[in-house]
């Protein structure tokens, strides 16, 4: 299927919206003629074109035209990066090396079972040389998971946007249960909504 003709959904949306509206005005019509005809199975049935609806939304990334531009209703998978993680009992200056080697300024922490703890960025770095703990553990010196905004495997990119607004940092960790399975960039998130707004042009 071509992107251009599944780009606006929003016709669709509301013709099957009306479409379940006719079946249930017809339902209690018919109801009330033939009250053997069980009017929760007829209203069950009138789902089935808004559920293959929504389906095709989320299986073919459709976008919907808002106000500010075209936002992807695309699950976050799409958009994120490999994350770079290090373990828990490393230091804060084994956290440097690293950073310095893959180019980053974002660790995600992981236990020896690999959950998620926390993080590790340049800002806890260099708290941590001012508080002359840089060679301590980075369990003692992250930021700890409670504090840190995370998104989830599955969860809509509208929604991953707002979060990165709330959080302190240009990137935030996708995590599914206890694992990190990503991360997302501001700088991506960017040039989507770029992307976005030009084609409006």
């Amino acid at each position: 299927m071509k992107e251009s003709e599944i780009e606006d959904v929003i016709p669709l949306v509301v013709l099957s919206m009306a479409y379940i509206a006719l079946v249930i005005w017809l339902s209690i019509c018919f109801h009330r003629n033939l009250p053997s005809v069980h009017i929760e199975y007829i209203f069950t049935l009138s789902l089935i074109p808004l559920i293959l609806i929504i389906a095709a939304v989320w299986r073919y990334r459709i976008k919907v035209k808002l106000s500010g531009g075209e936002i992807y209703l695309s699950p976050v998978e799409t958009v994120m990066e490999e994350p770079y993680t290090i373990y828990e009992e490393k230091t804060g200056r084994d956290a440097e090396e690293l950073m310095e080697k893959e180019g980053t300024d974002f660790l995600n922490i992981v236990d020896k079972n690999g959950r998620f703890r926390g993080i590790f960025t340049r800002a806890d770095a260099y708290m941590a040389r001012r508080r002359r703990k840089i060679g301590a553990k980075l369990k003692s010196i992250m930021t700890p998971r409670e504090r840190v905004i995370s998104s989830f495997k599955g969860e809509r990119i509208i929604d991953v946007i707002h979060k990165i607004g709330e959080s302190k940092h240009s990137r935030i960790p996708v995590l599914d249960g206890e694992k990190i399975v990503g991360v997302v960039d501001s700088v991506i998130i960017h040039q989507i909504l770029s992307k976005s707004l030009k084609s409006k042009k």
